[in-house]
């Protein structure tokens, strides 16, 4: 399925590699002497000095801002551009600990000039990155105070708000952007959103004027997540063929790119190409260590007839998903649903991301969490949340059978078939398990 926090952060990425280079009106302000000889806050700098600074030897961005850095340190915006080659790095990687490197950028700027607005935009990604929303929405609307024509801004605002349930809120914020500068990241978020309605034409037209928008740029990895985006879009539909084609392209732009490998992995799979699949999500979790790519990694080695591998496989996502993503913990532990302390534990984890934020994903996981349990009070809330997260178009095979499911349970027998029936028809995106559920509540609807 499409991860709305993973695609969202990447959305603000990518804004931010368009905003790379300061205008005038984001010049540092004056500032005092040198904030960094105040006692009260030399240590904390000094470590946010380190962390941005720790120079990984096998990236030339970053030792190309690191050598800025070095020769204009009491430049914030020598800071910013650092901050941005390590933003470059975590969405090249798929590694979110990067932006802790960021953010100490971030710090060491704020340091030299406090409120300069290119270190407040990659904090921004920093707080939607440790799914600090409210904290986002709030520095979001402080710079806009300021800029209201700060791109980055929006786009981190239509972030926050959209993970906090303000639909309308995020997608004012969206039209904003595409009334500032209607390009790649403000294009991307406009697909997002007709996704998430069930308007499937619409965001292929989206994500189209997005990759046209990025297409050419020295940088070749905005506009090949924008290829992977369109190929997610072409595989929630059913065609895990015309998902390939797109990848095909994006393996042409950018060799290796771990969402392409992941995504080309799941529609290998789905075409009963088993080892292929694995060797495209090997080279994809070796590459970025995910939660849900080490999840699929376990549904092909079962496929190809390696048990031992798929437990590996399958264990090995659920130290990730309690290290880094709870929502995919939440997830991967419903839907196999061992044994009840397992079911306990997805319950625990959905609820705990859905005290930080919100939206269909959220509440389908947790509904389903619920629905494992089997009791009546919790079927209750799970078919509360799951009609939820239907009622905006969702065009999601998982989410659709969950609802059936969970439909079944609570004695909806029309509403059920109806929905069971739907996820079939876009099959191609569901795991082995899932299907033989579907196919046995739907024997079992009278």
């Amino acid at each position: 399925m499409i991860d709305s926090v993973r695609f969202r952060f990447a959305l603000s990425a990518l804004l931010l590699t368009a905003c790379a280079q300061p205008s005038q009106e984001n010049a540092a302000p004056k500032r005092s002497p040198d904030p960094l000889s105040s006692p009260a806050n030399g240590d904390a700098t000094a470590t946010a000095r380190a962390l941005a600074t720790a120079i990984p030897s096998d990236d030339a961005d970053i030792q190309t801002a690191a050598r800025d850095v070095k020769a204009l340190a009491q430049k914030p915006e020598s800071w910013v551009t650092l901050g941005q080659a390590w933003v470059k790095r975590a969405r090249r990687t798929g590694d979110p600990g990067y932006y802790l490197n960021a953010d100490a950028c971030a710090t060491v700027a704020l340091a030299l000039a406090p409120e300069f607005r290119g270190a407040l935009d990659l904090r921004l990604l920093v707080f939607l990155n440790g799914h600090r929303f409210g904290e986002a929405r709030d520095l979001a609307r402080q710079v806009l105070a300021r800029a209201p024509d700060d791109a980055l801004a929006h786009g981190a605002l239509s972030d926050a708000l959209l993970e906090i349930g303000d639909v309308s809120g995020a997608e004012a914020a969206i039209q904003r952007m595409l009334d500032i500068k209607p390009d790649l990241p403000a294009y991307s978020r406009v697909s997002y959103m007709r996704w998430l309605s069930g308007d499937i034409e619409g965001a292929k037209l989206a994500i189209a004027q997005a990759y046209d928008a990025g297409r050419g740029a020295k940088d070749p990895e905005p506009a090949t997540w924008t290829l992977v985006q369109a190929a997610l879009i072409f595989w929630h539909a059913g065609d895990a063929e015309g998902a390939l084609a797109g990848l095909e392209i994006a393996e042409r732009s950018l060799p290796d790119y771990p969402p392409a490998l992941a995504l080309r992995g799941r529609a290998l799979l789905s075409l009963g190409r088993a080892p292929e699949a694995v060797a495209s999500l090997r080279r994809s979790l070796e590459r970025a260590p995910l939660s849900d790519t080490a999840w699929h990694l376990s549904q092909a080695l079962a496929a190809a007839n390696d048990a031992p591998g798929a437990t590996a496989a399958f264990e090995r996502a659920i130290t990730l998903g309690r290290q880094i993503d709870r929502l995919t913990l939440a997830q991967i532990l419903a839907s196999q649903a061992r044994s009840p302390a397992e079911v306990a534990e997805a319950v625990r984890a959905a609820r705990q991301e859905a005290s930080q934020r919100g939206g269909p994903y959220i509440d389908d996981a947790l509904a389903f969490a619920l629905f494992r349990t089997g009791t009546t009070e919790a079927l209750a809330e799970a078919r509360t949340l799951i009609d939820r997260a239907i009622a905006v178009g969702l065009p999601d095979a998982r989410v659709i059978a969950h609802a059936g499911l969970i439909r079944a349970a609570t004695g909806d027998v029309t509403g059920a078939r109806a929905l069971l029936e739907r996820a079939t028809t876009l099959k191609t995106t569901l795991e082995r398990k899932l299907l033989d559920e579907i196919g046995g509540a739907l024997g079992g609807l009278k």
